[in-house]
């Protein structure tokens, strides 16, 4: 194995592991650009290591080339592990832990040489995180909204704007209340929708209650 050969795996690791993560620091996620380079990096220099042992040593000890590549996958779990969010009513960070899965993976198919593997892999990969995140949103799922309200009474708040969500076919995922006192209560309710939905509608319903001090939304 030459030095050439090292750096090529190594820049191919930095390309691929920087790609993947770019696309998890556009969505939020705890692991992103740096955290899935150096995953990928790690990886390879790991199976690289590994493999540079058996050429060197292979001849006079007994080494098995796998045995390095095992501890990976099993940190790799830790690691993954950690990149999920357990909230009330849903859990995030499961596709992320996935990506890191698959990234230290073509990382040590890159490792020991196998570039049309790692290659293939890493288009599965993307194609995964960019082209099908469209069909799952307009085919699989429906959209996520997020709405905030401001108001002095949480309980009716809550009550209310679940019962206008409902009545507009949206489904209640989740509900959050922020604030230091009575006055400044701001509450975050995240619900799926159609794409049509009428969220602007949904807003204007909201603000005719006179207990409703503001209403903002995203989606």
């Amino acid at each position: 194995m030459t030095e050439i050969e090292i750096i090529i795996r190594l820049i191919l690791a930095i390309l691929i592991g920087g790609t993947v993560g770019i696309e998890r620091e556009q969505k939020f996620n705890w692991a992103g650009f740096r955290t899935f380079i150096l995953v990928t990096v790690g990886a390879t220099t790991s199976a690289t290591f590994a493999n540079m042992l058996v050429l060197e040593y292979g001849s006079t000890m007994n080494i098995d080339p796998s045995r390095i590549p095992s501890y990976i996958i099993a940190s790799i779990g830790f690691l993954g592990t950690g990149a999920i969010l357990k909230g009330r009513r849903k859990i995030r960070g499961l596709t992320t832990a996935a990506g890191i899965w698959v990234a230290a993976s073509i990382g040590m198919a890159l490792g020991y040489g196998y570039y049309y593997l790692a290659l293939t892999v890493w288009a599965v990969l993307f194609s995964t995180l960019y082209l099908f995140t469209f069909i799952e949103k307009r085919i699989v799922r429906n959209r996520i909204y997020y709405i905030y309200v401001k108001t002095e009474d949480t309980v009716l708040t809550i009550c209310d704007v679940i019962n206008e969500i409902l009545a507009l076919k949206g489904i209640v995922v989740d509900t959050e209340v922020y604030g230091d006192g009575p006055s400044k209560m701001v509450i975050k309710i995240t619900f799926t929708g159609k794409e049509d939905f009428e969220i602007d509608k949904l807003k204007e319903t909201l603000l005719e209650n006179e207990a409703f001090m503001r209403v903002s939304y995203h989606s």
